[in-house]
């Protein structure tokens, strides 16, 4: 028994179905190869009366590795750098707000700082007979626009924060803005939530509007290029 276990400890990589998979799943080792390999066992395994059970194992797994191997070649995943995730996240923010914790900007700008988020969301609003607030708004994006971080602007029409229907003058004009306040806009997105009003016609109204928004983006060298995203909904029922 013991100089049977001493062959079997000699060979015990080759015999270990557990090492065999891993070995099958970390280094594409050749179909023939890890077959002769388990085919070494067999023999030894026959010699002892009581290891049928292992005996059979090891045959069926004999014909089992060619499947696994060739499979098994087709999971392996490309690693990615931990920092291209970062691009996929973005935070809303409320920078008009200033009668609330927003009125802070230097404390906001310290928290997204530490956040390391590279991209926001927030409103879009322009009025055209209100070049104050038009300053205020972009003064305050600029200042988070510091830390590097860009811009998805929610172009809403809703309460009049921008013209409907968008006009290319309104597009450049925010385009201005952003570029006087070194405010870089990834993108520009429909009406929020669209659907939470008392409008019946919303649905008609906002594609109205989405397709000005294009339309006027288009004629717009600074916007051309610009990626428009749809309006968000609300979750509520009704068509999209």
């Amino acid at each position: 028994m013991l100089r049977t276990w001493n062959l079997i400890s000699r060979r015990r990589l080759c015999c270990n179905p557990f090492y065999s998979i891993r070995k099958a799943r970390q280094t594409a080792v050749s179909i023939t190869e890890m077959r002769n390999c388990l085919r070494k066992c067999l023999p030894i395994f026959a010699k002892i009366s009581w290891s049928k059970p292992i005996l059979l194992s090891l045959s069926a797994l004999v014909l089992y590795i060619p499947t696994f191997a060739q499979t098994t070649t087709n999971f392996r995943e490309v690693p990615k750098p931990a920092d291209s995730l970062v691009d996929s996240i973005g935070v809303n923010t409320h920078m008009t707000y200033g009668t609330t914790a927003y009125g802070n900007v230097t404390a906001v700008k310290q928290m997204l700082s530490t956040l390391r988020v590279r991209h926001v969301r927030d409103g879009g609003k322009y009025y055209p007979i209100d070049s104050n607030y038009n300053d205020y708004e972009f003064g305050a994006y600029g200042a988070i626009a510091s830390l590097g971080i860009g811009f998805d602007l929610i172009l809403d029409y809703n309460g009049g924060g921008v013209p409907r229907p968008m006009t290319p003058d309104v597009m450049s004009a925010l385009q201005t803005l952003a570029a006087k306040n070194g405010v870089t806009v990834e993108s520009y997105e429909g009406p929020n939530e669209p659907d939470m009003g008392d409008n019946p016609n919303w649905v008609t109204d906002t594609r109205s509007f989405m397709q000005s928004v294009h339309s006027s983006a288009k004629t717009n060298p600074s916007t051309s290029a610009t990626q428009f995203g749809p309006p968000p909904r609300s979750g509520s029922l009704g068509p999209s």
